[in-house]
């Protein structure tokens, strides 16, 4: 995730809470309103105050994640239509109905908020189906390993079991030991029947005791997803996974649209918008600086003619700007003017589009665009070996969350890893075992935290996590239990096999209030960690007073 997406995550959670958190006032309101209607029906300010609420409240709730919410305002807004004629028993019964979802949702904020604060993973684990033979040690022993990384592995014996467990709940992906059963290739023959019967099959894996063409080829028509030659390392089989089964859907692309004619703008976002991206519609040019410092774009679709400031002098704004450099620019014009494009691309733009345009042309433009864009944003700012933020763009995202909670008053806890005996590793494996020792740590990291987590690659064998809306004894167990998980992973070279630990130390704020302090002490505690037999997670030490 870039730091762009995570900004707007965290904007959007923000949104969101804040919404869920006026629910109970905008629904009194909604109550209040019917009752002064009620007490001076031939009034045409109360009748006019209650169907606005109900009608915004009904146009809210689905965008911000409560679609119920957007239902029984919707039904409440049907109900005041047919009032009077229909009485008061239809409002009544749907206020009523909205009152229980409004009370509902209170109570599982009431009821999540202490289960949900010490847990690592907020979401269940991803799961997986092994088809593999009873006795078969090694499938066994791979389940377990991919238990450390966060999957849930589901051992299935028979054909029989397997389209059971595809029938109760699909497994994000199947992984066949291709010697399952009588044959050399009979996990693979198995698989293919399945699909024969019309039985619907997610990604599938292959495990298999020979790398022969015709047994890949074997698994390549019977759907296979990847081939791996055992033993199977559970990093390389969870690098797979995580590229085909991703754990979390990409955050849909955001386009900011810059427009003096509204209706076409608003067509323009409309289309965008139906293929899962996320709009802003600026109608006034000169707004739109402010509006890309708050939305945050992928990408600026704007229009080369435009008053008081065109596409052209719009774009050479954006380009001054270095935090807006990697944005990309589309301009739209129907002009044809082969040397009007020419000066756009010049002024900073990467297309421009002739209208009148396709929908099919406008949209495909766009997702590329807002796809190389976003891959651009990810390859400066992601540590190039372990994929984690790298050393400055963690300090970055760490100093954000630090001003977002000194903002909001929240805790958020500040955790410095680092590995033990670490040099042993690449003095007696050598550098490539080293290599994939620190992969297998970014790994577990990015599967087992939260999405709201910040993790990145600080230095050499050091690593940082920062955990929001976590206070310190909450981020103590996290931090420990990634610990014991990390020391029950098997690293294999060359035949051999050893197992690395980590030590940790961790502070919060507010106890530490300033980004210097904060680092200090979790790296304070870390020393300790060290110093004390290592392989532990220390707590850093209450400041000094004065």
């Amino acid at each position: 995730m870039t730091d762009r997406q995570q900004e707007f995550e965290q904007q959007l959670a923000e949104l969101q809470l804040g919404y869920r958190a006026r629910l109970p006032q905008r629904v009194a309101a909604i109550a209040q309103a019917w009752s002064r209607l009620r007490e001076s029906p031939g009034a045409g300010s109360p009748a006019v105050d209650l169907r606005r609420l109900a009608h915004n409240l009904a146009g809210s709730g689905t965008a911000f994640g409560f679609p119920a919410v957007s239902k029984a305002a919707r039904d409440l807004e049907t109900a005041i239509g047919l009032w009077p004629d229909a009485g008061d028993g239809p409002v009544e019964e749907a206020l009523a109905a909205l009152h229980g979802i409004v009370a509902e949702l209170a109570g599982q904020d009431a009821g999540s908020a202490a289960a949900a604060a010490g847990a690592v993973k907020p979401g269940p684990a991803l799961d997986l189906a092994l088809m593999a033979d009873p006795g078969s040690e090694p499938c066994r022993e791979l389940a377990a390993q991919l238990g450390h990384y966060g999957y849930r592995v589901d051992l299935v014996q028979d054909s029989a079991a397997l389209e059971q467990r595809l029938a109760r709940e699909p497994p994000a992906a199947l992984i066949v030991d291709v010697s399952h059963g009588r044959g050399r290739s009979s996990g693979i023959e198995l698989v293919a029947h399945l699909q024969e019967s019309g039985v619907a099959l997610p990604p599938v894996f292959y495990l298999s005791d020979r790398e022969d063409a015709r047994t890949r080829l074997a698994g390549v028509r019977a759907g296979g997803a990847g081939f791996f030659i055992k033993p199977v390392e559970a990093i390389d089989l969870a690098a797979a996974l995580e590229r085909l089964v991703p754990h979390e859907s990409p955050e849909p692309g955001r386009v900011l649209i810059v427009d003096d004619d509204a209706v076409l703008a608003a067509r323009h976002a409309l289309l965008l918008e139906q293929a899962g991206m996320r709009t802003r519609v600026v109608d006034d040019p000169l707004r739109a600086p402010g509006e890309l410092a708050d939305f945050h774009p992928d990408l600026v679709l704007m229009e080369l003619y435009m008053p008081e400031c065109d596409g052209l002098e719009l774009a050479a704004i954006i380009r001054q700007q270095e935090a807006y450099v990697g944005t990309s620019i589309v301009f739209l014009s129907s002009d044809a003017d082969t040397s009007l494009h020419l000066r756009a691309l010049r002024a900073g733009g990467d297309d421009c589009l002739v209208k009148p345009l396709p929908p099919e042309r406008l949209v495909a433009s766009v997702a590329a665009r807002v796809q190389r864009a976003r891959t651009l944003s990810a390859f400066m700012a992601r540590d190039s070996l372990t994929g984690l933020y790298n050393h400055s763009r963690i300090e970055e995202q760490f100093l954000r969350e630090l001003a977002r909670a000194h903002r909001l008053g929240t805790p958020f806890a500040y955790a410095f890893i680092d590995l033990d005996h670490f040099k042993q590793v690449n003095d007696v494996y050598g550098h490539a075992a080293g290599d994939r020792v620190l992969m297998s740590l970014a790994r577990l990291l990015v599967h087992r935290l939260r999405r709201s987590d910040l993790v990145g690659r600080y230095g050499g064998e050091e690593f940082i996590v920062v955990l929001p809306d976590t206070d310190w004894e909450q981020a103590l167990s996290i931090i420990d239990e990634l610990r014991e998980s990390f020391a029950g992973i098997r690293h294999q070279i060359a035949g051999s096999e050893f197992r690395v630990t980590f030590s940790a130390g961790v502070a919060g704020f507010p106890t530490f209030s300033d980004a210097v302090a904060l680092a200090r002490a979790a790296d304070q505690a870390l020393y300790t960690a060290k110093r004390t037999g290592r392989n532990r997670v220390v707590r850093a030490p209450l400041p000094r007073p004065g």
